[in-house]
Parts: structure tokens; sequence; C-alpha cells
């Protein structure tokens, strides 16, 4: 998932950030497609997938399942037209393609995966490509049938894009228009519901599983505290009880933190979880939530911190040694198994990697730490090939 706007506001705070960003928490690990034996297989492992702001080129580096350490990165695949503009990207469920945007030149990209190793083949002819002007962000439902691209523009809306899993071709469909301007969304584990960030509210719309089509849920929009932008939405916890997290930036007389919201399962609405907003000392700048769904993880300009959720009421508290000083700490990815965790770092060119205790939540550097990255990350997606 995919998004520009909390980089935007580091960089009209005068800090030094990226331009564009990706956060992505886990990866799924189905067989199919281009999985297995023969010569186009792809070459089993953990993968992360790294982009940069000063470059079109979209890399990759091994994860060691034991060590958690991160080889160097290995070039994957470019848009030549749009230098100096990284993609967003998502992998598709089946692991035979990636769709990604380069937001500059206004276009959605899909590229064939194949091995040895990781490959990726741009298929640029016919219904593979879609022109789709302002993209903020990006997102697909976890069958892999509907892609849903945010446009934050001067008429704000949310396009469905149906999607081929066999052949991975692309068809644009219906497009909700919220009366503002929108920019992460997020959505639950089953793809029954998306959540949309706006000004001062969050935007709910239910999904049809047959078409993809969006219709908003009873309620929606939901406020947020002082008329908030939130950049980053995520979500926790399991089963009947899910929760929507909202970052916060500080503003007058309000402190920064983190919104907490519990989601009705049968309906889609959001009511504010008892002691929301969860107060914290710096600007949370990405959020990231653990595959357990029972932690979640924050990174800021100063330090890195740890919060476990309370399976019952969707409650924040520090996991022990959180938080973690930091500097420049960026996009945040975990490993698809939930063992480590990454931290890009814009200004170093590096990715800072922990492992994580599952127990308690808690994270430690992995020695090595930090590893050489592709210039000025801020891209960070991981994948697991069976």
């Amino acid at each position: 998932m995919f998004s520009i706007l909390k980089p935007i506001l580091w960089l009209a705070a005068g800090l030094l950030a990226p331009a564009l960003a990706i956060v992505a928490c886990g990866g799924g690990s189905t067989p199919a497609g281009n999985v297995g034996s023969g010569a186009n297989s792809l070459t089993a492992g953990e993968y992360l997938f790294e982009g940069g702001v000063s470059t079109s080129d979209l890399s990759y580096a091994k994860i060691d399942p034991t060590t958690g350490k991160l080889s160097s990165p290995t070039f994957a695949a470019s848009q030549v037209s749009n230098s100096g503009s990284f993609p967003g990207l998502v992998v598709a469920p089946s692991k035979n393609f990636v769709y990604a945007f380069w937001s500059s030149f206004s276009l959605l990209e899909t590229f064939e995966m194949k091995g040895p190793g990781v490959q990726l083949f741009s298929k640029k002819s016919g219904n593979y490509t879609v022109n789709v002007p302002d993209q903020d962000s990006l997102i697909l439902h976890p069958t892999g049938k509907f892609l849903y691209v945010v446009m934050s523009n001067s008429e704000s809306s949310i396009q469905e894009i149906s999607v081929d899993t066999l052949t991975g071709t692309l068809t644009p469909g219906s497009a909700q228009k919220p009366l503002d301007y929108g920019g992460w969304a997020t959505m639950d584990p089953s793809g029954k519901y998306l959540y949309l960030s706006g000004y001062g509210r969050i935007f709910a719309f239910k999904i049809d599983q047959t078409t993809g089509a969006l219709s908003p849920v009873a309620g929606s929009p939901f406020a947020l505290p002082q008329n908030q932008m939130p950049s980053q939405l995520v979500i926790g916890g399991s089963g009947m009880s899910l929760f929507l997290y909202a970052d916060l930036s500080p503003s007058s007389g309000f402190l920064a933190g983190i919104a907490g919201f519990a989601i009705d399962s049968s309906t889609g609405t959001l009511s504010t979880i008892p002691g929301s907003p969860f107060q914290s000392e710096d600007a949370p700048g990405f959020l990231c939530v653990h595959p357990s769904r029972g932690f979640l993880y924050s990174s800021s300009s100063t330090s890195l911190a740890g919060l476990q959720i309370n399976a019952s009421t969707g409650a924040l508290t520090q996991v022990p040694g959180s938080p973690y000083p930091a500097t420049a700490f960026g996009a945040l990815a975990l490993d698809p198994m939930g063992k480590f965790l990454y931290a890009a770092n814009y200004q170093s060119s590096t990715i800072y990697g922990f492992s994580l205790d599952s127990m308690t939540g808690s994270f430690a550097s992995i020695p090595g730490s930090p590893f050489p990255s592709v210039p000025q990350p801020n891209n960070l997606t991981p994948m697991s090939i069976p």
C-alpha cells in the first residue's frame, strides 16, 4: 500500500524526508503461477522490494530467514520514461504479477514476475496499463481480483480496477468521489471493508465481493480529533475484534499520537476506542502492524516505537524497550513470517533491521544492521516465495 502524504507533510515541516513512501507489513505465500519447478520458476525465499526517491528503479534484497540479514539490493525493473520517481507497488497473491505506478507518469503498470531469482517483465500493451492521474495510494483486495487507486486532486476519488488473476489484465470500473481530499486506504483482512483517510475524518466503504464496487458504510465518514489529516491507516486485532489506527500530527493544544477505532465486523462502522488518542512524544510518520495483528510499530524522525494491541479493547501500550532512539526512520516493513522488522533511513541510504520477540513484541538490532539499500529508500514491500 502506497502513499505520498506523510512525506510531503514532513518536508513542509523542514525535515529531511522522502517525496513518496510505501509501507507494507507482510506478504502472502500462496503457491501458484510461476512458483514451483521449471526454468522460469521464482527462486524460493523471502524478499524485500526497495524503491528510492532519486531513481525510477525497483530493486529487491533477499532476507536471511534465520538471521534477518539483508543482501545488497538487486535490480528488478525500471520505468525509463519516468526517471527520478520510484513506483508504489502491490504483489498479486498468485506471485504471477506485480502492479506498480509511477505517480509523476500517471501510469499504473503490470509486470509479470518470473525466475530464476526474481525478475519483472513489463507488459505495456493492451489492457495491462491504466492511465490514472494524481495517484496517491494503491491497495489490492486479498483475492487479487480488485485494485483500488486513490486519486487526490480537485475531485478526489477512488478508482476500482478489476483484475484478471490468470492473465493480469486490468479493467477500470466504477469510481467513488469523497467530499474532500482522500489519501491513505486500508482494508480489513477479509476484504469486506475499505477505509480512506480524509481531512478530519475517515471514509468507510463496503466492498461488493463480486464486482468490487464500493458503497458507503452507514454513518460514514467518521470524525477524527482536531480535524486531523492522517496519512496512514492500519488495522490490528483479529476475528470479531478488529481495530483501525491512524497517525496524528501535533497541532495547537494537541500532542502527537495514534487514534484508535473499533470496527463493527457486521456493518463496518467505527467507534472510538476508550483512551484514544494514544499520545506519543513525537509525530508517528509511518505505521505497520505485525502479521499476528497483536503489535503495532511506528517510526518518526527521532524514534522507533512498538505498541501492544489489547485483544479485547484495542488499547495501545508500549512494548518492553520501546521507544528505540533513531534518526530519520521512514518506511517500515515486516518479513512475511513476522520475525523481523525493517526501517528505511532516507538520510543514510540504509535499512535498519530488528529481530522481534513473538511473545512481547519487543525488538533488538540485528547484527550487521544497518544494511545497504537503494539511494534514499522509502519503499519497502516484503514478499515470500514458497
